[in-house]
Parts: C-alpha cells; structure tokens; sequence
C-alpha cells in the first residue's frame, strides 16, 4: 500500500521567528522610506527657492532693486500693514491672476505700491511656491485664516527687540564687534524693528527691510548695495511662521504679520508649538510658547522668533542673491552665518560649507 508523505506544518517556534524577521525588515525600510519622502519632500522645497529666485532676478531686471515691502506711516491713514515683497513677485511665478485682483494705490517710488483689501479672498489662495512640503503646519493660519507661507526675505544680521529682556545674546554671546547685546553683530546697522527709518537702508544689513514709516521710502536693496558679492548673502530662508512666531499669521500677502526674518536667532531656534526646550525633553505647548515658559523661547519674543526655521532635520534651506540655494545645518558657525546675512561686512563665506574665507 501506498504511503502519502504528509507536509509538516509551521511550529510555533517556527512561526515566531518568520514574525520577528519581518518586523526587523519592516524596521529597517520604515527609515529609508520616511527618508526617501523627506528628500523628495526637500527636493520639491528647492525648486520653490530656486522658483522665487528666479522671479527675484526677474523683477530686479524691470524695477532695478529687490521688491520692496509695504509698511509705512501715512499721517492720514495711520499704521498701514500693505503686501508683502512676495507679493510683488506674483507676475514672475506665473500668478498673474492673483497679483491682478490685489487693490493698487498711488505712492512715489520705483513701483506702485499696494494696499491690503480687506474684503478680498485673495489673502485665503494658497499659492503652491510658498509652501514647504516637509512642514506639517495647517495650510491656514490657526488665528487669522490666512493662507500660510514658508519663505521670507532677509533682513541681515540684527533682530527685532524682545519684550522681556530675554535677548538672544544670551544665548550666541554678546558681539565681538559691537558690543550689542541686541542683534546688531557688525554694529553697521542701527537697531530697530526690522524697519528702514530712512528710506536708505542705513537700518538694514540684509536685503529686506519690515518697511519705512516715511511715506515713499519703502527700502529693498538693489545688486550694488550687495558689496560682499551676491554669492555671499542670503536673500530669502525659511520659516516656520504659522506655529512660531506672532507675526506669522498674515500669510504670504501681508507685509508686517506676514513677516521678516533675520540671521541674529541661530537656525531652528525653537519658539513653536511642538519644539523641545534645549537640555530637556519638554515639549513647548500652545500655553508656554506664549507667557508661561522661559521667556527665550517664547512666540512673541521677536529677539528669538524672527528667524530662519524649518521642518528638515538638522538646518533650513536658504536662497542666496545670486540665485543659488544652499542647505545650512543648525551647526554653522555663528559668525559666519552672521556674514551671510550681512551684505556687506567684507568678509567673504563659502555659503555650501559655512567656511570663511
């Protein structure tokens, strides 16, 4: 008689082992895939750099300087917050539609400047180049409902003024140069709130100014006033403005609560929702970030929020004058960082490696 050879089954140790090798094989591809997706995610972020580049060079042939902010004084008006430098490179990144349903009003200077509609759905319109896909931040602006914004200009190597007395020399150190314990690193820059008082930008060591409270005076620097060569500026660098700073939440159209920022905070500084408070695993809340924590750290300080921050592990993406963009690591040499906000200090930095030269 014919025996049937029967098929042995799974043991139970058998089975457990099986498990435990997927679960390390899962393991070890979860990473390269989250990997994979951030630098697609990294890849997409630099083409939207390399984008507002592109539209910055563009404008700068038509109007001679950078585009210039929207923040002025008019006696008549009082304080008037108008669009954003962003806003003026629409016609250049092919936005068209947009920049033509904003509101023009007549002002001197080398472009017609721009008064905020109120009543306008425009500020709602999420424009794609603005947009960082590694920030995980609603598109929207938590408060304001505004369309959110991941790229802003620079305004050199000075920060705003704190509220509390929590500057952020305490924790860079007082400047070897100038003595400021305020953010004024070369001392070639006045201190003030990001704003051009002249119309001359003897206020501004970057490229952008918050604005001018002189009617007509809106400042933004043109190719010559970069004397240390426009590979070794920056010109615009992230921010992670909806969850970390008060003035984040106009949005890309607006001049003032959409924001400037400047290199004197070092790179991800942490001021948002989410953030670990350095030497510690305690998480910054929506509560503490206001005025309960550690004044350092706080949303509405502007000596430490206004400035350059990403969601990229390790540093933030930057675009230089010249068109290049180049990724800086949060380990950067300070000083040299402040160099490259500083247009012109008169010492030249290899922007791809943060080494003075």
């Amino acid at each position: 008689m014919r025996r049937i050879a029967s098929r042995a089954a799974f043991t139970l140790v058998e089975l457990l082992v099986v498990i435990a090798i997927i679960g390390i094989l899962i393991a070890l591809l979860l990473p390269a895939i989250q990997a994979a997706r951030e630098a697609a995610r990294r890849s997409t972020c630099t083409n939207n750099l390399k984008q507002i580049g592109v539209a910055l060079q563009a404008y700068t042939d038509v109007y001679g300087r950078f585009p210039m902010p929207g923040w002025q004084q008019d006696p008549s008006l009082g304080w008037q917050a108008r669009y954003s430098n962003r806003t003026r490179l629409l016609p250049f990144m092919e936005q068209q539609s947009i920049y033509n349903s904003l509101t023009f009003l007549g002002f001197s200077g080398v472009e017609q400047s721009l008064m905020p509609d109120r009543v306008t759905p425009v500020e709602n319109v999420i424009v794609p180049s603005f947009i960082c896909p590694s920030d995980d931040a609603p598109k929207y602006h938590m408060w304001s409902g505004h369309a959110n914004v991941n790229y802003t200009g620079s305004i050199g190597a000075q920060s705003w003024p704190s509220h509390y007395g929590a500057e952020v020399s305490q924790v860079v150190g007082v400047s070897p140069y100038s003595g400021d314990t305020q953010g004024n690193y070369f001392g070639d820059a006045p201190y003030g709130h990001g704003n051009d008082y002249e119309g001359s930008g003897t206020y501004i060591s970057g490229v952008f100014s918050r604005g001018s409270t002189v009617v007509g005076r809106d400042w933004s620097a043109t190719f010559a006033d970069i004397t240390d060569g426009t590979a070794n500026v920056i010109a615009f660098g992230e921010t992670r403005a909806p969850m970390c700073s008060d003035h984040g939440q106009g949005g890309w159209l607006e001049a003032n609560s959409g924001w400037v920022a400047g290199t004197a905070p070092p790179i991800n500084f942490p001021t948002c929702i989410g953030d670990n408070v350095p030497g510690s695993n305690i998480a910054l809340t929506a509560s503490t970030v206001w005025s309960q924590g550690n004044k350092l750290y706080q949303m509405d300080n502007w000596a430490t929020n206004c400035g350059f921050k990403s969601k990229h592990p390790t540093g933030a993406q930057f675009l230089f004058c010249d068109g290049s963009v180049h990724f800086l690591k949060e380990t950067i040499n300070y000083d040299a960082y402040q160099r490259l906000g500083d247009r012109h200090d008169g010492r030249m930095v290899d922007a791809g490696t943060g080494a003075m030269q």
